[in-house]
């Protein structure tokens, strides 16, 4: 409940935690837990904190001005999710953030779709984003293909690109690869920066694409997977260190989109949170009203590997229902 007097509020979210019995992989044992929040004042506004069963989580409303994407978008999907967002009058799930720097881990696009509905705040997951449990990989692109080393080649030729072929072993110069085909690996014959490799593998997926060809996004460990597993050919793209991913976003250098793949242990999903109180000048006040409807909300945890909305997610789940 609120307490209007006091400096630090406090919110009791109620929720049914599920913990698997270590005796059966089919047996779910329920347990009943209560989740409790702090809401802090803050310089931009009021945070509702909560800990999870792996790291501190923090919602607030944040100024669309604040935030720094780090990731281009496509705009034909922030069209469409813009008019999902219009004709449902609501957000769903919200931005995954930095709360030292304000850099979008995870959300590019639907930040974009609230600054081009007119919001001027979002809903955020505010992270530590220094916490060892926060890990960054990639997404590879991916494609099946027959002949994909004959594909691969031919592409690579098209765009000009002086290149060596080599059997693929354990031994990968990950600082030249450029693609994965049929247990060829096709690398630069030279290094390249990370930020050029970006660009360069975009610009292939691009070919691969314009030649009638479906791209997939995989995490890049599916490349030490063994067929048929691994796909017929992979455009791997680099990992970015934390640090170089707030550069990035500080300094307005955006990468391509769908590069940077974040691992987050916790996840909360489904706030549904009405795009009126976005559209709201005073971010403090649709702050508080935002922990109102929180604080009627229950949170179903649900276990990694847990489907919602056709999505699998492979982090703990932290679902508000009504």
């Amino acid at each position: 409940m609120w307490h209007k007097d006091d400096q630090v509020h406090e919110v009791i979210f109620r929720t049914s935690f599920s913990k698997f019995a270590l005796e059966s992989p089919f047996s779910i044992r329920f347990f009943s837990v209560i989740l409790r929040a702090n809401a802090i004042q803050c310089t931009f506004g009021l945070k509702m904190e909560f800990t999870s069963a792996t790291l501190p989580l923090k919602i607030s409303l944040i100024s669309i001005e604040k935030l720094r994407p780090h990731e281009e978008v496509i705009e034909v999907l922030v069209r469409k999710l813009a008019d999902d967002m219009r004709s449902r009058n609501e957000v769903r799930d919200p931005l995954i953030v930095d709360q030292k720097t304000f850099v979008i881990l995870d959300g590019m696009h639907r930040y974009a779709s609230l600054k081009q509905l007119g919001c001027r705040s979002a809903p955020c997951c505010l992270l530590e984003y220094d916490n060892a449990r926060i890990k960054v990989g990639s997404w590879y692109r991916a494609f099946e293909v027959n002949n994909a080393e004959g594909v691969a080649a031919s592409v690579l030729d098209s765009l000009g690109l002086q290149y060596r072929k080599l059997r693929t072993s354990n031994q990968i110069h990950f600082e030249r690869l450029i693609t994965l085909a049929d247990g060829i690996s096709f690398e630069l014959t030279r290094d390249a920066d990370k930020i050029a490799k970006t660009k360069l593998a975009v610009t292939i997926e691009r070919s691969m694409v314009e030649r009638g060809y479906d791209v997939q996004f995989v995490p890049e460990k599916i490349a030490t997977e063994k067929p048929p597993q691994r796909p017929d050919l992979m455009i791997p793209l680099p990992i970015f260190s934390k640090e170089e991913i707030r550069q990035i976003a500080e300094t307005g250098q955006l990468l391509p989109h769908k590069v940077t793949r974040h691992v987050i242990p916790s996840r909360p999903l489904e706030l549904d949170v009405p795009l009126n109180l976005l559209t709201e000048e005073q971010v403090e006040d649709a702050n508080e009203k935002l922990g109102a409807l929180l604080s009627s909300k229950h949170i179903d945890i649900r276990p990694p590997g847990s489907i919602v909305d056709g999505r699998q997610y492979q982090e703990e789940l932290l679902v508000f229902t009504p």
